[in-house]
């Protein structure tokens, strides 16, 4: 087995594999570039389904086989012009997507952010969602809650609104 680095050229979204770009080595025959499809590891994919792939021009590492015409891409590895991100620190998970939203575990710190760029939806198809905090800070513009039934309670009073009705819709 042979472990190489190499450049994302395609993507099959469909089939989890990408076609690899490696570099002319010493020994290989006419010492040209040579290009593989290979399939992306993932973490799951029976049960539970885990599914990330590499971008066009990420560097990925790869281990072949004795021939190098057969292998699997590990997975991607930062290089001098991709480096870590400067919130990627000791007992941080992070996950950085490229329109901004950021999702960060901070184990040290027991500290989960989402920061997202757009809206975030919750969704329990036929359960309960619940909140448990000792405090829960709610700033926006305009909050609203609907429901078909339940009650509200109030243990203190809202301040700055000019009313804080709770009427189950009907």
């Amino acid at each position: 087995m042979y472990y190489r680095k190499g450049i994302i050229e395609k993507i099959d979204y469909a089939k989890a594999r990408a076609r690899v770009v490696f570099r002319a080595e010493r020994g290989r025959e006419k010492g040209e570039n040579f290009v593989l499809w290979l399939p992306v590891m993932q973490t799951r994919t029976k049960n539970d389904a885990y599914y990330t792939m590499p971008d066009k021009g990420e560097t990925v590492s790869c281990i072949l086989n004795e021939t190098c015409e057969d292998g699997v891409i590990l997975g991607a590895v930062y290089t001098e012009k991709n480096k870590p991100k400067s919130r990627m620190q000791k007992d941080r998970a992070v996950v950085v997507f490229s329109d901004g939203t950021v999702i960060q575990y901070d184990r040290s710190a027991k500290e989960l952010l989402i920061d997202a760029a757009q809206d975030v939806t919750v969704k329990s198809a036929s359960g309960t969602v619940k909140v448990e905090a000792m405090t829960v800070d709610i700033n926006a513009t305009t909050a609203n809650i609907t429901a078909s039934s339940g009650s509200a309670s109030l243990l203190d009073t809202f301040t700055g609104l000019t009313s804080h009705i709770f009427v189950p819709n009907a």
